[in-house]
Order: C-alpha cells, then structure tokens, then sequence
C-alpha cells in the first residue's frame, strides 16, 4: 500500500499539467477588473489569488475540496460510537483533494503520534512568559521556539533544489499539527488552571486529545471539539490568516515562521476573536436588563437601542455569504441535540429569530444571516470552557489544517513571490482626471487650455509611477512656460476689456501661481527630479485647476454671461 507522501507525490504532476496549460494557452485572459473603492476597502473581493484547499460560496457557504459542510458531515470518517467528522480526515482531504478511507485517517493519526513529542524547552520558553499575557502571543512564540526544529530551513540551507523543498515543507507541516493539541492545552493549562500539564493518551483522536489535555475528559467536550475544529479549519485563501500565511511562505521562510505570523493576523479583534466578543454583547445586555433571562421583546428592544447607538450586533453579516452561515447551522444542531434548555443557548436562538428581520428593517446590512461567531463561544461555554480570550486559540489550531495543507501546495507547484504593485492616492487621481464639459467655463479659448492642463497633470502622474517622471517634467515645464505667458495673459485681457470687478484679485492670484511654477522650475534645474518635486508639482497644478480654474474662473465666465458681452 502506498504511503501518504506517495499518495500526495502522485497528484503533483497532473495539477502541475493543469496549471502550465492554462499560463501556455491563456496566461492574458483577464481574470478581474479592480475599482478605487476595492482599492481602499482593503481589495475586498478582487481575484488575485490561488487557493484550492477551499472556496467560499455567497450562498452554500465554505466548502473544503468542493464538498459542501454537512456533506462532509454526513462523509467524512467518525470515530467508533462519534457523529462528529474527524479532523485527520478533514486534514488528507484538504491535502489530497481526495475523500479519506478509514485507513487513510489511521495513516495521519500514525504521522501526527510519530511527531507529537513536543521539546521541553518550548514549555520552559512559554513558562519565561507572564501568565496573563495573551493566549495568542503564546501561541505565537511557542511556533516560533519550535522554529529551530524546522526540516524546511535546514534542507534549504543544505542547498536542496527548489522543486524539492515541499517536502521537508509537509514534514514541518506534519510536525506542527501533531504538536499543536499539547502546546495549545498546555497555554489553557498555565494561563487558567493549575499550570499542570496532562499527557496525551495514545488512544484517543487529535481533537479527543486537545480536550483532554485541556482537563475535559467527556464525550460531548471532545464531540464539539472535532466539530469545531472542523468547521473553522480553511476559509478560502484571501483572509488575513490564511493570506499573511501564505505571503509569508511566499519567501521561503519555512511553516514555523510563516503560521506564526497567520496566527498574529488571526489575533486581530477584525478576525479571530468575533465569537467572544458575541459573549461580551450578550453579558452586556443581560446586565442592562437585569432580570435574568431577558425575553424576546426585551432581546428585540436592545438589538434596537445597539443598532440606533450606532453600534453593530456581533456575530451578524459576512463580507462573502449572503444566508445563514453552514458553520452557524452545524453548531445550532449539536446545540438543538444536546442542551436546547441550556439559557445561553436560548439567546442565541432568539437573536436567530429577531435580528435578521430588525437588520433587514434598519437597511444597513447586505446580509442579515448569522455567521459562526453569533453561536459558537456560547457552545463553548456551555461546556465549560469559558476563558473568552483562549476561542481564537482553538481557532488557530483549527485553521493550521487548511493553511499548512495549502502552505505545502504551494511548495509542491513552486509558488512564486508575492509582490503585488501598490499604488498611491495620486495615481488613482490621474485614472479618474478627465476634462469634461461640466469644467468648461464657456470661452473656447480659455477652455481649451485648461483641457491641455488636465493632459498635463493626467500625464506627470501616470509617469511618475511609470518611471518616467523626470522626462515628462521637462515637458511640463515647457508648457506651463506657455500657459503663463499666453493663458493668463489671455484671461487678463478679457478682464481688462469687459471691467471685469474682480480684477485684481484675479491677477494677484495669476501672479502668485507664476511665482509658484518659477520656484519649482528653479528647483528643478538645480536638483532634478527628485519624488518630493513631483509630488509639489503635482500639488500646485491640482490646487490651481481646483480653487482657480473650477471657481475663480467659472466665477469670471458667468459674469461674461450675465453681462452679455460675449456672443
């Protein structure tokens, strides 16, 4: 029987087929347009990326490999007397593409027993560090104490080719996931109990053991944990965790460094601590009613007074899905089937029913569904586990299997450096700079040039960011030259001829801008065209056509107009 490196070797080859055949034939078909406002929402949306371990679907929610969440409820393997899948299943999909036997799970479960001694100076590194400092800086620095340990580095610095480097990468990988459940029970252990730590019992299954380890030893706890390791392990390639984790094995740096640093993103209140912070609604509004469990109306009234405060109601909405998230659904069930009298529990179901129809009402939010979050810490809690700050640990151990499988691939295919090109808020100002007639001031003449000053500004912005500033200023020049003495000449002789009142001070601000464009030519001849004179220059030429051309200008022609000395 193959092993499960080879199993994974043989996929290599047809995806890699894949892939050249699409750069060969079709490398120039455009895949996304992008807008300003992606742009500066944090490129929300563009498709600029890889990702095959998972897929977020608007309306079917996460699915791993394709597979939807309950059909891999309902396939993948359970451990004996289990209803829950089991994370090591999930693992090899995730890797492989392929849906686990139960030898294929007994194969992981063999390669994460065979790496889960984890080095004492690790806990005497976690033990240096205060008890009450973040369980996700622990989490953090223990990847990065155990970063001495990485295969990775030491076959790069060995000289391994390249192409070969995957596979000290799945070592890492491998090694990493066998040894999170103890460093992640052991941060809970220290932080909140007695600082003892608790062996792993060889019997048991990854999530069954990070339970146990923690000091939970019931069947329910370690049913909910291989759910909720499930349910959080990948979620498409583009947020934070899973990017930063990803960009940062973009450079080579091996998998310690690199889920380091996703577990730093998932630490972001934005990102991995929403579930707790639903907890924290919650409590506060049972304290703002205070009279025990608060009843539908109450619940409706506060959603009401959160929403009008200008406040949002955690655990509502989704950038991507657009209906009740299939993670939501999957722990409402396990709730619905083993504690639906628990009081917490009930809440929550009563925000399932009022807030979507209050969101929907008030119009703010594109999507009224609940997402994982709204339900999750207070299953959680439920059991016991109701340290708030350890839920983005738990996350970050279930996240490792999506981000490490794809981490591998990416080695596996000779992923290249991410360098995306950045651009600044004058660029984006050059794309939309366009003479239209509502910037006419109705005298040709006069139009006319301030068309040929917007080509100008248009053109010194695009160069600068094309490498071609300090040419395109020697044109500007030239033709601001011009634009003093033949445009304002121009204007003044229409002023002068038709007694314009503002005269004057139309001329002190010609004569101001004169000043201007001679200071910076000057400083130009003698130092060229440094980044800071493009950026002044450019500055000028927006603040004349802006407050000038637009207004004082417009102001002038109407007065033409009005006074009809001009057909």
């Amino acid at each position: 029987m193959p092993t499960f490196k080879e199993k994974l070797t043989r996929l290599v080859d047809p995806m890699k087929n894949r892939i050249n055949h699409l750069l060969t034939n079709y490398g120039d078909v455009k895949v996304a347009d992008v807008t300003i406002s992606q742009i500066y929402s944090g490129t929300r949306g563009v498709k600029s990326m890889i990702c095959e371990t998972s897929m977020l679907d608007p309306n079917e929610g996460i699915r791993y490999r394709g597979y939807s969440l309950p059909e891999l409820i309902e396939l993948l393997p359970k451990i004996d007397g289990g209803n829950q899948p089991l994370p090591e299943g999930l693992f090899y999909l995730l890797i492989t593409g392929n849906m686990p036997a139960a030898e294929d799970v007994q194969d992981i479960r063999q390669e994460f027993s065979q790496r889960s001694e984890v080095p004492e100076y690790v806990f005497t590194a976690l033990d240096a560090l205060p008890k009450d400092i973040s369980p996700m800086t622990q989490l953090s620095a223990a990847l990065l104490a155990l970063q001495g340990t990485s295969d990775f580095s030491k076959k790069f610095r060995e000289g391994l080719p390249r192409k070969e480097l995957w596979e000290p990468a799945l070592e890492d990988a491998l090694s990493i996931l066998a040894k999170l459940p103890a460093i992640a029970a052991y941060i809970y252990r220290r932080t909140y109990k007695d600082g003892k730590r608790i062996q792993a019992d060889p019997n048991l299954d990854w999530a069954g053991n990070l339970a146990h380890m923690m000091g939970y030893d019931e069947k329910e706890i370690r049913e909910v944990l291989r759910l909720f390791l499930f349910l959080h392990a990948d979620h498409e390639g583009g947020n934070v965790s899973a990017h930063t984790t990803q960009l940062v094995g973009s450079t080579l740096s091996d998998p310690f460094y690199s889920l380091s640093a996703g577990i730093n993103g998932l630490a972001g209140p934005l990102h991995g601590m929403a579930n707790q912070q639903v907890l924290q609604w919650i409590d506060n509004m049972k304290k703002d009613i205070g009279n025990g469990e608060p009843t539908k109306e109450e619940i409706e009234k506060y959603v009401w007074e959160t929403l009008n405060s200008g406040r949002l109601v955690p655990g509502f909405g989704h950038a991507v899905l657009r209906k009740t998230d299939p993670r939501y659904t999957a722990l409402r069930e396990f709730a619905l089937e083993h504690f639906p009298e628990d009081e917490l529990f009930k809440i929550v179901a009563t925000l399932y029913e009022v807030v979507p129809d209050i969101l929907r009402i008030h119009g703010k939010a594109k999507n009224p569904w609940p997402n994982v979050d709204a339900i999750s810490g207070s299953i959680l809690y439920h059991y016991g586990i109701r340290e708030f700050d350890f839920y983005t640990v738990l996350f970050g151990v279930s996240r490792s299997l999506g981000v490490l499988s794809w981490y591998v691939w990416a080695r596996l295919l000779g992923g290249s450096l991410e360098r995306p090109k950045s651009v600044t808020t004058e660029y984006l100002e050059s794309l939309v700079l366009r003479w239209d007639d509502s910037l006419s001031v109705g005298i040709f003449e006069i139009d006319n040039d301030h068309k040929a000053m917007v080509d100008q500004l248009h053109n010194l912005i695009e160069s600068y960011h094309t490498g071609k500033a300090d040419h395109h200023i020697i044109e500007l020049f030239a033709f601001l030259e011009k634009y003093v003495d033949k445009h304002l000449a121009l204007e003044e002789h229409y002023m002068e001829k038709y007694s314009y009142p503002d005269l004057e001070e139309h001329k002190k601000q010609h004569a101001e801008f004169k000043d201007h464009c001679c200071a910076l030519r000057d400083e130009f001849q003698e130092k060229g065209g440094t980044t800071r004179l493009v950026i002044l220059i450019k500055q000028m030429l927006v603040d004349h056509f802006t407050t000038h051309v637009s207004t004082v200008d417009k102001k002038m022609a109407e007065f033409f107009k009005t006074a009809q000395h001009i057909a």
